[in-house]
């Protein structure tokens, strides 16, 4: 099964953090770092300061501008955590890159996962963790100034540069959304004619499509899903509507019911893009028989529309058959059928090769 990136809907992250505090005086909550991770704050490269308050750093970063990554990290225990630290932090490609696109907060666990009690604000930083759904060391957690959690990242090889690179692209893609999606949602609410509704609906679903489940794209949401009931709609407006809202995960009976009737044979992939939103958001077991049944009867009816959605949708499918209804024949066939559409995904395909016995 794919993991998804972490993705919290903002007024729910944004009231998890607001938790007011006062930084203790004989422990400040910003202090430049001195040497290894081994206090109450850190230091990653000279002159490069790490917020131990996450309500400071958001305060900050609304100030300047910028964005928050938090290091949840367990010094002393944690050898992923040092060597993060070692490879990422304390490098001056990461001082001077990550300065001027986040506000740096670090956060310090014990091995049972708790946050040390020796520490300033271990009561506001094991409620972070439980909000953001933090459960592994180390975790690079990005968010908004304003709380919206929109990534994340752990351990990775391959040096400073290549982590940095992926920050800044993470960095890149959020702003450009945070200044967009509020822009072109007030262009469609405060439409007066038409003509432009339409222009600005239709921005909203390329911006929508464009966003794909990102944090920052969920606004567009109700939105989008507005021009579906709208009298200005069309079979190509729908259709594009359709497939933004199943990029973002958002999928129900109803969108699925459209996407089959809009797209009887799959020939645009709405349907394919439908069950795979519905695979990715499973939200228990009672829901797995009977997509699972949809999914075997559009198997024997409908042509497959983009390979690799559709192994992964298959692929999906054949996990949950063998582990949910206990049927290992219709899962090494189904898992085999996925195989042969050629899915580039090396996990996806090592589940894949193990479900059809191969």
């Amino acid at each position: 099964m794919k993991l998804l990136p972490l993705f919290l809907p903002g007024t729910l992250l944004a009231s998890a953090l607001a938790v007011p505090s006062i930084p203790s005086a004989d422990a400040p909550a910003l202090a430049p770092r001195t040497s290894a991770l081994d206090e109450s704050t850190t230091d990653s490269h000279e002159g490069l300061a790490w917020h131990t308050d996450i309500d400071e750093a958001r305060r900050e970063a609304a100030a300047s501008g910028k964005h928050v990554l938090v290091n949840f990290t367990g010094t002393g225990w944690c050898s992923w955590c040092k060597k993060l630290e070692k490879e990422v932090f304390s490098t001056a490609v990461f001082a001077d890159s990550m300065a001027e696109r986040y506000v740096l907060v670090v956060v310090d666990f014990g091995r049972d996962g708790s946050a040390r009690t020796d520490l300033p604000f271990a009561k506001k930083n094991n409620e972070l963790k439980e909000a953001l759904g933090v459960d592994a060391f180390p975790t690079v957690a990005l968010m908004t100034a304003t709380g919206v959690a929109y990534g994340e990242r752990g351990y990775e090889r391959g040096g400073a540069g290549a982590y940095v690179e992926k920050l800044a692209a993470a960095h890149a893609e959020a702003a450009h959304l945070e200044e967009a999606v509020p822009r072109i949602a007030g262009a469609i609410t405060s439409a007066k004619t038409p003509e432009e509704a339409i222009a600005a609906g239709d921005a909203g679903i390329q911006l929508l499509s464009d966003a794909g489940a990102h944090a920052l794209g969920v606004p567009l949401v109700p939105l989008v899903r507005a021009t579906l009931s709208s009298s200005e709609a069309n079979s190509e407006r729908e259709a594009k509507a359709l497939k933004a809202l199943s990029g973002a995960n958002v999928v129900d009976a109803e969108l699925i019911d459209r996407a089959f009737r809009v797209d009887p044979k799959n020939a645009a992939g709405l349907p394919e893009a439908a069950l795979a939103a519905a695979m990715r958001t499973l939200d228990g077991p009672d829901a797995v028989d009977p997509l699972i049944a949809r999914i075997e009867s559009m198997l024997s009816t409908m042509i497959v529309h983009d390979k690799q959605v559709a192994a992964q949708l298959y692929g999906d499918c054949a996990y949950w058959i063998k582990a949910w209804q206990r049927d290992a024949d219709r899962s090494r066939a189904m898992a085999a059928f996925a195989l042969r559409l050629g899915p580039k995904d090396p996990d996806l395909r090592n589940m894949l090769q193990d479900l059809a016995g191969q």
